[in-house]
């Protein structure tokens, strides 16, 4: 057989189809260890864990001849992307942690006015954002660009029939929490949080209205 015989017979068909198999996983790879790489990392934090997360009662009416139970839960929250692309963050939620075990929620954040909270001796209350939500010094934009941080309050609140206050209060008087912080691909990060009581009070001094927010959301809804 001639060397033109030869080179003819052999399956090139084959090998290159075999090559482009191996080309089309080489790149697979690299296009997956670029994404693993590259992909943004969410981390969320409370801000001042130890000053700034909250809880209060707040006025409840019956519902259906039974007591109701409703409480709010303000959350001062830093959330950080350690990856290497911008992403835009699509819900910040809370799960709350019963005394025995449960869990509830998760629970939506609220709008609200934004806080506004005396610093030390200053007589000119510090205004500061809600998370989401345009205000007097946020766009409420809530992409987090790369190695950088948001920050900005977020409300909750947990209403339930029947039962006792001690339904989510542990014996300490503190309340349990997990917020949980999802981007828009679906990838979620999540901190937990101690709740700390303040009177209604002093929850209407840092954010004025608050004790109607979801009153208000309800009628906004209804507008639509």
């Amino acid at each position: 057989m001639d060397l033109w015989s030869l080179v003819t017979a052999f399956p090139w068909r084959s090998l290159l189809d075999v090559s482009a198999l191996i080309l089309s996983i080489v790149n697979g790879f690299m296009l997956f260890r670029s994404y693993v790489r590259d992909r943004p990392r969410l981390s969320v934090k409370p801000v001042y864990p130890e000053v700034y997360q909250w809880f209060f009662k707040l006025p409840s009416e019956p519902f259906e001849g039974q007591p109701t139970t409703k409480f709010g839960f303000l959350a001062y929250l830093d959330i950080l992307n350690r990856g290497l692309r911008d992403v835009t963050c699509d819900a910040w939620n809370l799960c709350l942690q019963k005394p025995d075990g449960g869990k509830v929620g998760p629970l939506n954040p609220l709008s609200i006015v934004e806080p506004r909270i005396l610093l030390g001796k200053s007589t000119m209350p510090k205004t500061y954002p809600v998370l989401g939500q345009r205000g007097e010094f946020s766009t409420g934009e809530m992409m987090v660009k790369s190695g950088d941080s948001i920050s900005g309050f977020a409300y909750y609140i947990f209403e339930y029939v029947g039962g006792t206050e001690s339904t989510v209060i542990r014996s300490d008087g503190t309340v349990m929490g997990n917020v949980i912080v999802t981007d828009i691909f679906g990838k979620s990060a999540s901190e937990k949080i101690v709740f700390r009581e303040i009177t209604l009070d002093r929850a209407r001094s840092l954010v004025t209205g608050i004790e109607n927010a979801d009153a208000e959301m309800e009628r906004k809804l209804q507008d639509q």
